[in-house]
This record gives structure tokens, sequence and C-alpha cells, in this order.
């Protein structure tokens, strides 16, 4: 068996490629504040909040800003907004059809701007593909992925984030990716443009709707991403494929961020198909698969030798599950009934859930039992998106538009 290691590899991107993609993908590491999670005796308050337009995009934080992303009245807005004060700094405002082809659908984007030297890049659901000056809101450059790469947005729409190497911007587009350059928005290498096998009779393309993730594989620096049906591994310099390994979830919804745990890989889905724990670089069966814990689009998180997650589809509401499971052979430790639907990240070994009646929850990971340490209301609506922590902040949204910062104790 090769050796794999999984990693945030950064050449010549310092800590900065490795602290965007943590911050994109739910998690959150090394930012200190272990000591800040218990709050029976001082609870956390919110500083302030702003509408930023309905969607499902997380926000980027950096350089004293927060850029989110929203739609209004069929029109994508782009807002860069002043971290302490809550104020908009600047917006960039572009025609953009709230609702897609599904049934059902929800309105608004999906992807997370992502944030580096001074540009800020945003993906639309229909494909639209922006660089803005982060600190002016000006137009840099943008491309339309259907008209001119030839990959058409997959049922729900274009959902993931970028992974940076080097200049390129590598994102979760097509079969085996998307490679553009950062600086001047040229496609570096693609992939094949095929048409749907999942939605046969649907003008769709084959995206999954994760955000690619760094691992080195035999030696290699690559990449690895999903399509509609498998989540593979590619060589970041030219797209070229390396390994895969199926993950048919139904209707193609290839949604929950795989969890990589050493040489292993946690890929989950909804509708009833569960989970399924891989080696890397494996031709055989997976390590384990069964249908435990059925992760729609909630974040997964592998803490020692145990995996949390949320057991059940959105729409399944307040019957979902708080789960965990033994990672080595997936069987259930402990389950907290009708916890209801909700997003997590892991964060300094606790898991920081937004759960979809809008409640931040902070649950100590621990294999032998339910342990909750904190739990308040920040927010009105309905929220599906994962809450993001930068420093003694926490940035969380509902799906109406509404986006609140909250202060640690």
């Amino acid at each position: 068996m090769s050796k794999v290691i999984l990693s945030r590899w950064v050449p010549r991107q310092a800590q900065r490629m490795g602290r965007t993609f943590v911050l994109v993908a739910g998690l959150a590491a090394g930012v200190g504040l272990a000591d800040r999670w218990d709050w029976s005796q001082r609870e956390p308050k919110v500083a302030w909040e702003v509408a930023i337009g309905a969607g499902f995009s997380s926000v980027a934080v950096d350089d004293g800003r927060v850029f989110a992303f929203g739609n209004v009245a069929d029109e994508d807005i782009v807002t860069a907004l002043d971290a302490d004060r809550g104020e908009v700094r600047w917006q960039y405002r572009y025609p953009c059809r709230a609702m897609g082809i599904a049934k059902p659908d929800e309105p608004g984007p999906r992807a997370t701007p992502f944030v580096h030297a001074g540009a800020v890049y945003t993906l639309s659901r229909d494909g639209r593909l922006l660089c803005l000056d982060a600190a002016t809101g000006r137009l840099r450059w943008w491309r339309d992925l259907p008209g001119e790469v030839g990959e058409k947005p997959p049922y729900w729409g274009f959902s993931g984030s970028p992974l940076r190497w080097n200049d390129l911007l590598i994102w979760s587009v097509g079969d085996h990716g998307l490679a553009i350059r950062a600086s001047s928005g040229e496609v570096a290498w693609k992939s094949t443009s095929r048409a749907s096998t999942v939605w046969k009779t649907e003008p769709v393309g084959t995206s999954g709707y994760t955000t690619p993730q760094p691992v080195i594989y035999q030696g290699r620096q690559l990449v690895s991403l999903a399509n509609e049906s498998q989540w593979v591994i590619v060589d970041p310099a030219d797209g070229k494929l390396v390994w895969a390994t199926p993950w048919e979830v139904p209707y193609g919804v290839t949604s929950a961020e795989p969890f990589l745990a050493g040489d292993r890989v946690v890929l989950s889905g909804g509708y009833g198909y569960g989970t399924r724990v891989v080696r890397i670089g494996s031709a055989g069966e997976p390590l384990w698969a069964n249908k435990n814990l059925r992760s729609h689009f909630a974040n997964l998180a592998v803490v020692g030798e145990h995996l949390y997650g949320i057991d059940g589809n959105q729409q399944d509401g307040g019957r979902c599950e708080l789960r965990c499971l033994r990672l080595a052979d997936g069987e259930v430790v402990w389950a907290r009934e009708r916890f209801g639907f909700a997003n997590l990240t892991l964060v300094d070994q606790r898991l920081l859930i937004l759960t979809a009646r809008g409640e931040l929850v902070v649950v100590q990971p621990d294999p032998s039992g339910y342990r909750e340490t904190g739990r308040i209301q920040v927010l009105g609506g309905e929220s599906w998106t994962a809450p993001l922590v930068a420093g003694n902040r926490v940035f969380a949204r509902n799906k109406q538009g509404t986006l609140v910062r909250v202060d640690l104790p």
C-alpha cells in the first residue's frame, strides 16, 4: 500500500491556502479558543446583523473585511463588510436568476467567496466566475463556465469553492475538475465535458457539490474532488486522473464534504445512501459501508477514532440525529435523538453546530456520550450553512439572507 499523507501542503503559499481551505471546508484549527466554548457562565453576544441576500454561501474573512454572497430579486450581490461594524464597504451586482431548474429548489448562490492577494473570487449557481478587487469591488475579469468552458451546472447549481495551488484555482467543475489562472482567468486545464448519467433527461453537467481538498499520495502533491458519482484524486498541474472511488449518492448529491482521516477517506450521503470509508489508493471494497450515518450535506468530523455527523436529510427536520460512530467499523456508539437538521464546524476539538432553527450549539466530542457545553439562539428563519470561526468571532447565516457576527465570551 502506498503511503498517503493528508496535509495542508503549501508550496509558496506559506500558510495561506491551508487557512483558507480550512475555513471554506467548515473546519477551523489552531485558533486558540479552547477556553471559550463553555457558555454556562458567560454567553456569546450578537454584535451585528446584516442582510446579504438569499443563499447558502458562507463568508470569507480577510484584512478586517467580511465577504458575503447572496441574491435579491434575481440579482447576485457580492458584499464587502467592515468586520468590526458590519457596515457595507462595497457591493458588486449582476443579473442572475435566483432559482434553477431543480424541483424542489432554493434561491441564491451556494459557493463561498475565496479571497487571496487582494482579490475575491465568486462562482454563481449558473456558472459565472468573477474576480473582483477586494479593496474596491472593481471587476478584474470574469468567465462564463457553460459558454466558455462547456460545463453546464449540476442539477442544483455550482456549489464548491476553489482550492489554490500556486497561481491556479482548482474547482470541482466537471468530471475531474477545472483549473483557472487566478491572475488572468485563463483556463489552465479542464475536464472533458460529458452528459450527466444521473440526470439523463435534464440539461445538466456532472460536477459535484463540494470543495477540493489537498492530499499527498505516493509522495506527490495532489488534489481530491468530487463529481456526480465519484471521489477522485488528480494532478493539480495538468488535471490528469490519479485515482478514483465510487460515491454514488442518489440524485448525484455528493454534497457532504469528505473527511480525510489518515490514509482513509470518509464519504457520506443522504437519501438513504449512508457512509463508506475507503483506504485511499485501494482497488477493492471499502473498509466498511453502512447506513448508520446518512449526511445530506452537513459536514463530518473525526476526532480520535470516532466519526461525528448529522444523520438524516434536510427534509427530515427535527427527526435528524447527531451521531457518534466508531471509525474502525461504522457502528453507532451513541445518537442524540431529535437533535434536528444542522451543519457543523470542528474547532479546537469541539463541534460548533448551527441548527436549522438558528441555534449555535457547542458539543464536546466524547464517545462516552452526548456532552453539550453551550446553546444560544442567534438567527431566525432557517439555516443550512456551517458556521465560520475567525479569531474570537463566529459568523452565521440563514438561507433567507441574514448574516450575524457572534462574539465569543
